[in-house]
């Protein structure tokens, strides 16, 4: 499976389906003349949920760590650092996708069957669990030891900091440009 190799490429995947399914939620789920809009309200939360999912195993490659059983006698080491450049990748992949506005979440045609309002703060949700994981201490001290013990491939915790900050403030270097409202959401969390 494209997931257990790499979850950068899967997510992709997945991001691209999710957004087929927000395409035909509406039409799969209207099939009976007078019936409440009950399969859609759950169809879409599923997706949002889904969304979520999919999100986690990049987050965990960032500051993450390569495991394979060895045994006395066996050659190399069973714990090696997650290679930078694929930490770097799912900082890259989480900027471009989790934190950038979803626009498959947000279908006013959708929305205004299911609820009279939440949908922005459904999204500030969604996006402030992703950055929260992100930035547990738990993920930041693995990191700071990376750093210390295989400072050639580690993805030192500053230059990290410094990505997502980059990543998630980029309006700022671009006088303007226009910040919506789940952004402000987002810079808010962060």
């Amino acid at each position: 499976p494209v997931g257990d190799a790499d979850a950068v490429a899967a997510g992709t995947l997945a991001l691209k389906n999710l957004s087929r399914v927000s395409d035909m939620l509406l039409k799969a789920t209207s099939t009976k003349t007078g019936e409440p809009w009950d399969d859609l309200e759950e169809v879409y939360g599923r997706m949002i949920s889904q969304w979520s999912v999919e999100m986690a195993p990049v987050v965990r490659i960032i500051g993450g760590v390569d495991s394979q059983p060895l045994h006395i006698g066996q050659e190399g080491v069973r714990f090696k650092t997650v290679a930078k450049a694929r930490q770097v990748a799912a900082v890259e992949f989480l900027l471009a996708n989790a934190f950038k506005t979803p626009a498959f979440m947000i279908r006013p045609e959708v929305l205004r069957r299911i609820q009279a309002s939440g949908a922005v703060d459904r999204v500030r949700t969604a996006q402030t669990a992703i950055l929260t994981s992100l930035l547990q201490n738990a993920r930041l001290d693995r990191m700071t030891e990376q750093a210390t013990l295989d400072a050639a491939v580690a993805y030192a915790p500053l230059q990290f900091l410094t990505d997502v900050r980059n990543g998630i403030w980029s309006e700022l270097g671009k006088p303007g440009a226009p910040i919506d409202i789940y952004r402000r959401n987002l810079q808010r969390a962060y």
